[in-house]
């Protein structure tokens, strides 16, 4: 939440807006970066997926994709 601007994940800087995009697409992405297929220029967001399950991701992206755009 922090990189991508607080509770409201808003985007900042060069970091994007995550708040309410599609589910699919936010779990295709997570895989991606968890497969390391994705580019991550600091490494920062396939640190953070190494360890989720398929369920968790799930979870997230619904989390995600559910908050509001501010």
């Amino acid at each position: 939440m922090q990189c991508h601007g607080g509770p409201s994940l808003p985007g900042q800087d060069s970091i994007p807006r995550i708040a309410g995009q599609h589910i699919e697409y936010l779990t295709a992405q997570l895989k991606s970066f968890r497969a390391g297929t994705r580019g991550d220029i600091d490494g920062n967001m396939t640190s953070a997926v190494q360890g989720l399950t398929d369920a968790e991701i799930a979870t997230l992206a619904d989390y995600v994709s559910g908050v509001a755009a501010p």
